[in-house]
């Protein structure tokens, strides 16, 4: 349970060097969560997606609010 405790803060409290990017990828990679996973959630089309994850595309409140849904978390974490 501990370890669970110390991942948990890695996740869900970021420090301050984090970046609404970094958070996505970090969540993504912890869920095993691709790309594709994420056009098929309704975040956006493959194109706008794949700018998202390679950061040359900021992240909307729109999408912030549907990548919230889909990992479970603050939409403030993605803006």
């Amino acid at each position: 349970a501990f370890l669970i405790e110390i991942y948990e803060q890695k996740i869900f409290a970021p420090g301050s060097e984090s970046t609404p990017l970094s958070i996505l990828k970090m969540l993504m990679e912890s869920r095993e969560l691709t790309q594709a996973d994420l056009v098929r959630q309704g975040v956006g089309s493959s194109g706008v997606v794949s700018e998202l994850v390679n950061g040359k595309r900021e992240i909307s409140k729109q999408q912030a609010k549907k990548l919230a849904a889909i990992f479970n978390v603050s939409s403030e974490l993605f803006i």
